[in-house]
């Protein structure tokens, strides 16, 4: 957040939760971009970041929000198992835990505790462009929210795809789909749809162009999902349309992909983040 208040050259950020983050190559992008994607990141979070970045003078003109079909029953702050995202990211920069209530115990080292344990003479002889440069180049400090060579290729907990055999691979994307047919959330759709319009709103205030991009998945998925679940999505985004102006670019079931490109059953490696931001470079419509 902020290298995009600093850097005014930015023309496109990229919000939204892992398919964005695991499924494009800025520095491929045909403008200049800077992806603000985290793992689990819901559209309450999406909005108090776009908000952020959006405070000062900017020269964005895109804004690439990633998203799933399952996007508008999906809270964050309502997840059964802890959402850590919140307490250790989202409360220490916001001061907003939305609906989580954060522990008794509760502590964060947040910036006035890091001030407060810094020696003053420090933060005035080292401005902030020379710690960025240390951290990325002498701490060797990833700054540049794009996945490390090895989390591109596979997740820690499994091998990539492309290795399951046929039995596995079936196995694995039933319960892949299994997962998502429990987000039905009627109440969370409701308040999503609100935050939702306040996100578009805020971009037309600033006549930023709004990307949906809903990310491919391997075909042995599609069988298994729930078509209702996409009806759901496109009745709301249809809804949506008839007030606000976006661009929608759905590539979920886009058969220029194949298992060589995925990391695992919703995620990108680098191949198909590749190939995935020349289709994107190609499917928006750049204003001239």
């Amino acid at each position: 957040m902020e290298k995009a208040k600093q850097n005014k050259t930015y023309e496109i950020i990229v919000i939204g939760l892992s398919y964005g983050y695991m499924g494009i190559v800025p520095d491929l992008m045909k403008k200049e971009t800077l992806k603000l994607t985290v793992a689990n990141q819901d559209f309450y979070y999406d909005y108090l970041i776009a908000k952020s970045v959006l405070s000062i003078e900017n020269n964005v003109k895109y804004c690439i929000m990633g998203v799933g079909y399952y996007c508008f029953d999906y809270d964050l702050s309502l997840r059964k198992s802890l959402p850590l995202n919140i307490p250790h990211v989202y409360y220490p920069i916001f001061k907003d835990a939305h609906h989580f209530i954060l522990p008794d115990n509760y502590s964060v080292i947040d910036i006035e505790n890091i001030n407060y344990f810094t020696d003053k003479a420090l933060t005035t002889i080292f401005k902030d462009d020379f710690c960025i440069y240390c951290f990325e180049n002498i701490l060797k400090m990833n700054l540049t929210l794009n996945p490390s060579p090895q989390e591109w290729e596979y997740d820690y907990n499994e091998v990539p795809i492309r290795y399951f055999d046929e039995k596995t691979l079936i196995l694995k994307a039933e319960k892949y789909a299994r997962e998502f047919d429990t987000l039905n959330h009627p109440e969370t759709v409701i308040e999503n749809k609100k935050i939702f319009k306040n996100y578009l709103e805020l971009l037309n205030n600033f006549n930023i162009e709004p990307i949906i991009v809903i990310f491919p998945v391997p075909s042995i998925c599609y069988n298994y999902l729930d078509k209702k679940r996409e009806d759901r999505f496109y009745s709301i985004i249809r809804e949506m349309n008839r007030s606000y102006n976006f661009q929608l670019i759905d590539m979920f079931r886009c058969e220029l992909f194949n298992l060589e490109d995925f990391r695992d059953f919703d995620h990108l490696n680098r191949k198909g983040a590749t190939k995935m931001t020349n289709l994107l470079n190609d499917l928006i419509c750049f204003r001239n």
